[in-house]
C-alpha cells in the first residue's frame, strides 16, 4: 500500500502507536480519500486494503464506534470504487450480517451489503446469511425465528 499511498507509513504509524482514536480516524479518512482520488491504483490490491482494514479494527471487532466505522468505511470504497471480489469481501460480509442488528451501525451495513451484492451478486451475501441462521437455529432450535 505504499506505492499507493505516498504517505501511508506515516498514517500507519499513526493508527498503530497514537492512543488519541481521533487522530486514528483521521489517518484511516486520509487513508480513504487517496482511495477516492486515485481508485486505478487501488485496482490490484483492494484485497490487502480490505485485510489492512480488518487488522487495524481487529476483525471489526474493535471497542471504539468511530474506529470501527472508519474500518468499513474503508471495505465500502475499496468495494464501490475498486472492483474486490468475494474471497476479499468474504470477512466484511460475514461482518455485516453479524452486526446487522446493532442500532449504531446496522443501517450502514445494510446499505454496505448491498453494495457488495451489487458489485459481486447477491449469492456471497444470500450464503452468509442463511449460514448464519442455520447456525442461529442448531444453537437455539427452529423456534427462535418465531415471533409472536
Amino acid at each position: 500500500m505504499e506505492s499507493a499511498i505516498p504517505d501511508f507509513t506515516k498514517y500507519k504509524e499513526t493508527i498503530d502507536t497514537n492512543p488519541k482514536w481521533q487522530e486514528k480516524v483521521e489517518a484511516l479518512q486520509q487513508i480513504e480519500n487517496a482511495i477516492k482520488s486515485r481508485p486505478d491504483s487501488f485496482s490490484t490490491i483492494q484485497e490487502a486494503v480490505i485485510q489492512f482494514t480488518l487488522l487495524v479494527s481487529k476483525d471489526y471487532k474493535v471497542a471504539n464506534i468511530n474506529l470501527l466505522k472508519a474500518s468499513y468505511s474503508i471495505a465500502r470504497t475499496v468495494i464501490q470504487l475498486c472492483g474486490a471480489g468475494p474471497r476479499a469481501c468474504k470477512p466484511v460480509i460475514e461482518f455485516c450480517v453479524s452486526k446487522l442488528h446493532d442500532k449504531k451501525i446496522g443501517s450502514d451495513l445494510s446499505e454496505l451489503l448491498s453494495c457488495i451484492a451489487e458489485r459481486i451478486g447477491p449469492n456471497s451475501v444470500f450464503d452468509t446469511v442463511v449460514c448464519s441462521q442455520t447456525l442461529v437455529t442448531l444453537r437455539f432450535g427452529p423456534s427462535c425465528f418465531i415471533w409472536s
